[in-house]
């Protein structure tokens, strides 16, 4: 279902696009899901923690809080590069239900802890606006 998101937008997502993906039948994708916007909340739950287990075991790996910045701006690009980020663009810009948008606003949320955390670390006043800065600029080159 990632793929037919990536591929298509969200107007690809359904049961019988799904079926077909999976070499089956669209009445056998209702055993697993209601709606399409069923599967596509289920798209949200997956892809996005996997991205911030990435980006957490890299950043607790590294040494120290700038150690950590650029293990998650390392991570974060490195996923980009997969072709990770392809569906979170997707999503960001689609027209989601409020619970889809809600929960797809929570977990990128929690994406960018680690980046938070290292900032803090450092010190200083502006630690929320130099991650926010520092977020916007990697957004911006993952974009292009």
């Amino acid at each position: 279902m990632a793929d037919l998101l990536a591929e298509g937008g969200v107007a690809a997502v359904s049961p019988a696009a799904a079926g077909a993906r999976a070499g089956i039948a669209r009445s056998s994708v209702y055993t697993y899901f209601d709606s399409a916007e069923a599967m596509i909340a289920a798209v949200v739950e997956d892809t996005l923690p996997q991205a911030e287990a990435e980006l957490r075991a890299a950043t607790d790996a590294a040494e120290g809080p700038l150690g950590r910045i650029d293990a998650y701006l390392s991570t974060a690009i490195d996923l980009t590069a997969r072709g990770a980020h392809r569906t979170a663009a997707v999503l960001a810009r689609a027209e989601l239900p409020g619970h889809c948008r809600d929960r797809l606003n929570e977990l990128h949320t929690r994406q960018r802890e680690p980046l938070r955390e290292a900032v803090r670390e450092l010190g200083g006043a502006g630690a929320e606006l130099l991650t926010g800065l520092q977020a916007g600029l990697l957004d911006a080159a993952l974009a292009a």
